[in-house]
């Protein structure tokens, strides 16, 4: 492994506590509307630190006593097209 990179991995992944990962969580409930958002937003940074702790760049997995809420399916509401733009029988190709 690039000592570099090293260096620069051990910098920050020593701020992943317990603590860190519930103030991550309360600050990305304030910018997201939505429950799902905030999963996947966990989702991905749960990644990289189960990369550290496989490399023992940090002592514990905080994810591991973490448990985060899917958030409920929400419906998309798509505008139904106008029959103006719709061309009965033909296609675009």
């Amino acid at each position: 492994m690039n000592r570099c990179y090293v260096n620069w991995v051990s910098g920050y992944f020593t701020d992943i506590c317990d603590e860190n990962i519930r103030a991550y969580d309360e600050f990305a409930k304030k910018r997201c509307k939505c429950q799902s958002s905030v999963y996947n937003y966990h989702k991905i940074l749960k990644v990289f630190v189960r990369e550290a702790y496989a490399a023992h760049l940090i002592s514990e997995n905080p994810y591991q006593n973490f448990k985060l809420d899917h958030g409920k399916r929400v419906a998309r509401a798509y505008p139904r097209p106008s029959t103006s733009t719709v061309r009965m029988g033909k296609t675009c190709c």
